[in-house]
């Protein structure tokens, strides 16, 4: 289902529980997200494997910073943070050196590499460690710096197009809540926002 049809649906549902209630795109947004992101959390409880089904796939370059002597590749989006290494870059891939594969890691990790006595031995293997803002390589080579790399990623619905698929875990938790139960309860606790003021019609959803 494309993001705007989302918006739509979740519209239906607002009307339903108060007829007269009026909400910015913007507020449905927000709603959305914290569903979704609940939900995608709850999935990486159980299985973070399961998240492979709700990546994106982003196309980015490799950058140099020359006084820390590292490749790094500045975040195309925002990303939906999860606990483990990989957070919400899930996977990195090239198509310069097949051969080549990435691993997540932590600067622990990087640091006991480089101070080892195998440093530069290891010839097939990139580390990836994931900030807020980018994602630093450990054994990037200028080949694949040069053509860029392919990175499955998690984000948040703010960050797709109206037009862009966005898929929706298809799961009840403990409770029960389905995706739409979860929608409907936050809209019952959370008052419309008042666009009585409002003159911008693009941040205003009706039927």
């Amino acid at each position: 289902m494309i993001k705007s049809e989302i918006r739509s649906l979740v519209f239906n549902e607002a009307q339903r529980l108060d007829p007269k209630a009026r909400y910015h795109a913007r507020f449905l947004d927000a709603v959305i997200e914290k569903c979704l992101s609940e939900m995608l959390w709850e999935l990486y409880a159980l299985d973070p494997h399961y998240l492979q089904r709700f990546t994106v796939t982003c196309v980015s370059t490799v950058d140099y910073e020359a006084a820390a002597s590292l490749y790094y590749t500045t975040l195309p989006v925002k990303i939906i943070p999860f606990p483990d290494k990989a957070s919400g870059v899930r996977r990195v891939n090239t198509l310069a050196q097949p051969g080549m594969r990435f691993y997540p890691a932590d600067y622990r990790e990087m640091d006991a590499l480089r101070s080892s006595s195998y440093f530069k031995e290891v010839t097939d293997k990139i580390l990836y460690i994931v900030n807020q803002e980018r994602v630093v390589y450990y054994g990037m080579t200028a080949a694949i710096a040069a053509e860029g790399v392919i990175m499955e990623v998690i984000q948040p619905f703010s960050q797709f197009a109206d037009t862009d698929t966005v898929y929706i875990p298809e799961f009840r938790d403990g409770e029960g809540m389905s995706f739409d139960d979860r929608v409907k309860r936050k809209l019952a606790t959370i008052p419309p926002v008042d666009l009585s003021e409002d003159t911008d019609e693009t941040n205003k959803v009706t039927k």
